[in-house]
């Protein structure tokens, strides 16, 4: 066991003073006690050469602890992969595995899990759940699967905690069919819970399958062995306004308050922000009133939802009051406000903003650029449009960390400030530069709007159809056929707008 205690070098020479006459003694104070109250990484090396010297090998896992009460995962580690496997030090396994869950390290979940096996440890039913929310978060279907064939092997099968996570990886993973097998297999079984009930529709939500998650949750509100708690709510309230249903979101904020559950923050939230997804402000704002907590995401919601539907002194008073309280403005409220002054065709209001923002210390993110860029269209600044297209290289694209959806949604921002900034060339440089598999409809709709508006017909009309004759033909959709037929009537060519020669 001495061996396994071998893998720290000798550490620095300014010890505490505390620990030094701690350690050198002659009072009763034991190893296991003086692990327990170390308070900094230094003070835990130092008891480690402390046990070197006195052989105390049964310390072992209460200096692997110390080592993990002082975010040391690589020193815990060193020394738990020296351990003979047992069922019982399993859990020091899944303490640093679910530190590299919280810490967004999911490469390093499964890494962990995989050296585990290696060394002939057994993951246990704490170790699968957080597996498979790795799996899941990364998109890795065929690795989830793996974990949820090996899990089944090893008798975890009947666990509902973890057959619940693998209807939730199923689900990050959108193997909405995989997800609904699992969850019809734990109620054949007569195990399902309310958690499993949310994990399905959440599937459903996160697929962007309203109409099943909304026909899901009916079905858990006639299971009379679960009653739908805060989150059953909260997971499906964003259905409602995805599906442009608000009588079932009406229903809900009833069932809510009828329950005591409307009181939790999460909840109150939800409802604003379904209502103001649904346009009915003055419902949002009479549940915004009534409720006793409110966060930033309450005051989001309310900005957000005035900006979209164009109410923009609304969501300016928001803002400002806001500020007079002291609420503490992220990128959300920023973008909102930002996306308001673009949408209203204020581009410099959204510049000012902007600004402010910055001054601020707010970090922008993709969606604050493309209201930006917006803004700069709408107010033909090229200039501040190059700006914002520098600050976009810098900070969003190219960066192997980003989400490639954020990308494209940045180009094709950039590629509409260009084309309405009377840089068409600019733009289609823009354009040429996506390839041809990332584009998507709205990368060549702005495009074709851009030749359309500035009346380069022949070259609308042939992007148009390059578009609709590619080897991966994209469906345009009313905005793509209506800048197409601009550039029909701008060549005066009505034999090309018959309905016949466009698909309808």
């Amino acid at each position: 066991m001495l061996c396994v205690l071998l893998c720290l070098k000798p550490v620095s020479k300014h010890l505490t003073n505390i620990t030094t006459r701690a350690l050198f003694s002659t009072k009763p104070t034991t190893t296991s006690t003086l692990l327990r109250q170390c308070k900094s990484l230094l003070q835990a090396k130092l008891i480690h050469q402390h046990i070197l010297v006195q052989g105390l090998t049964h310390t072992v896992t209460d200096l692997i602890a110390a080592y993990v009460a002082c975010n040391a995962p690589s020193q815990a580690l060193a020394l738990l992969q020296r351990l003979v496997p047992c069922p019982s030090i399993v859990f020091w396994w899944n303490v640093l595995i679910r530190s590299a869950v919280r810490s967004g390290l999911l490469y390093d979940v499964l890494c962990l899990h995989g050296r585990m096996q290696m060394l002939g440890w057994r993951p246990d039913h704490y170790t699968y759940p957080f597996v498979l929310k790795a799996c899941g978060e990364l998109h890795m279907f065929s690795r989830g699967s793996s974990v949820h064939a090996a899990l089944y092997a090893n008798g975890f099968d009947s666990n509902v905690f973890v057959c619940n996570a693998v209807i939730a990886m199923y689900g990050r993973c959108s193997a909405l069919n995989d997800a609904r097998k699992m969850f019809n297999e734990l109620f054949e079984r007569g195990i399902g819970d309310v958690v499993s009930w949310n994990s399905i529709v959440s599937a459903y939500v996160q697929s962007g399958d309203s109409k099943n998650a909304l026909s899901m949750f009916d079905r858990m509100m006639g299971d009379c062995s679960v009653r739908p708690d805060a989150f059953s709510l909260v997971n499906v309230l964003p259905a409602c306004a995805s599906a442009g249903a608000p009588m079932w979101g009406k229903q809900i904020h009833s069932y809510a308050i009828r329950r005591g559950l409307f009181e939790d923050v999460f909840v109150g939230n939800a409802v604003v922000d379904m209502y103001a997804k649904c346009e009915m402000m003055d419902e949002a704002n009479k549940v915004f009133e009534r409720m006793e907590e409110k966060d930033v995401v309450s005051w989001n919601a309310m900005v957000t939802g005035y900006s979209q539907i164009g109410r923009l002194d609304d969501a300016i008073g928001f803002f400002e009051k806001m500020r007079e309280e002291k609420i503490e403005l992220n990128v959300v409220t920023w973008s909102a406000v930002i996306a308001g002054y673009a949408q209203m065709g204020h581009g410099y209001g959204a510049l000012d903003v902007f600004r402010q923002m910055q001054a601020c210390g707010s970090e922008p993110n993709a969606v604050t650029l493309i209201s930006l860029l917006s803004g700069c269209a709408s107010a033909g600044a090229l200039i501040h449009g190059r700006e914002t297209h520098c600050y976009a290289i810098k900070w969003i694209l190219n960066l192997d960390r980003n989400d490639p959806g954020n990308d494209i949604m940045v180009i094709n921002g950039l590629i509409d400030m260009y084309t309405k900034c009377k840089s068409p060339r600019v733009g289609r440089m823009m354009f040429d530069s996506v390839a041809p598999k990332k584009r998507n409809v709205v990368t060549w709709t702005v495009m074709i709007g851009g030749y359309a508006q500035h009346g380069e017909a022949n070259e609308a009309l042939e992007l148009f159809y390059q578009m609709l004759r590619q080897d991966f033909p994209l469906k345009p959709n009313a905005y793509t056929i209506s800048c197409a037929l601009m550039a029909c009537a701008r060549l005066g060519a009505l034999r090309f707008a018959v309905c016949g020669q466009l698909p309808c």
